[in-house]
């Protein structure tokens, strides 16, 4: 053996001495002093924890949960306020989005009902419950979103049509720059009308001076809009410049039904007051994400 293979085998050996008499709370052997060999006499320390046998199980519905709900209008963004404060969650106002996580659920808690506990250790045994309680949840909070939704829905006549074209971009499916302009053209014409309706009161009599909504959705309705016009912002800058016939053909359009969802956001903020005696807020929690167990 070289001399160099030696010395690094007698570093080798004082470090692992070094780590055992840390262990014990004792000092380090002496450059040149012999090591003892004997095993410490406490293990313990040395131990790792057990790895629940949910741990894959839960990382998996967490991530593909996940990965849908961003594929969908009204999810999967992590946004942050002044300072890094969480903002509130958009409205779901993709029925196709309902839908689909629903089914989601639906089958992992099915697939979740399959296993057998016994057979689990107890910490596995509780990180299940723990997963089919979220997942409860979440089945819970999307019957809550589909309420909200149809709630929604008559201030908001128009928001099929911008929910169509952002999941067909997601769906990376092939667009008709000709078609889309029309799409906006008849988007800028259902904001004017459903605005109209608002302005005119029941029975198309004089203008009311304010539009009395239950308290939940008097700030949630104009939020919609805003959420929607931002959608439809981002439906535009992702063809815009790079596809110049569609920038031929939309780029007045989008402006103008742009500018007609603006002004129906700032139209519903002056006018929409809680009505009193409508139903009390109600919260809608988000989506339960869980971290998977040690």
């Amino acid at each position: 053996m070289s001399h160099r293979s030696i010395r690094r085998a007698l570093t080798l050996a004082l470090s692992f001495g070094v780590l055992i008499a840390s262990l014990h709370g004792q000092p380090p052997p002496a450059p040149g002093a012999a090591v003892d060999q004997a095993p410490p006499r406490d293990l313990r320390p040395l131990l790792s924890a057990r790895q629940s046998e949910m741990r894959l199980v839960t990382a998996r519905y967490t991530l593909d949960r996940g990965t849908l709900i961003g594929n969908y209008l009204g999810g999967g963004r992590n946004r942050a306020g002044r300072g890094g404060a969480a903002l509130t969650p958009p409205e779901p106002l993709s029925p196709n989005r309902i839908a689909r996580l629903e089914r989601f659920d639906l089958d992992w808690q099915a697939a979740l009902a399959g296993l057998d506990r016994a057979a689990l250790s107890p910490t596995g045994q509780a990180e299940l419950e723990t997963l089919e309680t979220a997942v409860r949840t979440n089945l819970q909070q999307l019957d809550a979103n589909a309420v909200t939704l149809a709630r929604l829905s008559p201030f908001i006549p128009f928001a099929p049509a911008i929910v169509r074209l952002v999941e067909s971009r997601i769906r990376l499916e092939d667009l008709d720059p000709e078609k889309a302009a029309g799409t906006l053209t008849a988007l800028t014409s259902d904001v004017a009308r459903a605005r109209a309706r608002l302005e005119t009161g029941p029975g198309g009599g004089a203008p009311p001076n304010t539009i009395p909504v239950a308290k939940d959705l008097a700030t949630r309705v104009p939020a919609a809009v805003d959420q929607l016009r931002s959608s439809l912002n981002e439906w535009f800058t992702f063809y815009n410049g790079y596809d110049p016939l569609f920038t031929w053909w939309n780029g007045l359009p989008y402006k103008k039904a742009d500018a007609a969802l603006q002004a129906y956001a700032a139209f519903l903020r002056e006018k929409i007051v809680p009505a009193d005696g409508a139903a009390a807020e109600v919260s809608t929690p988000g989506t339960v994400a869980i971290a998977p167990a040690a």
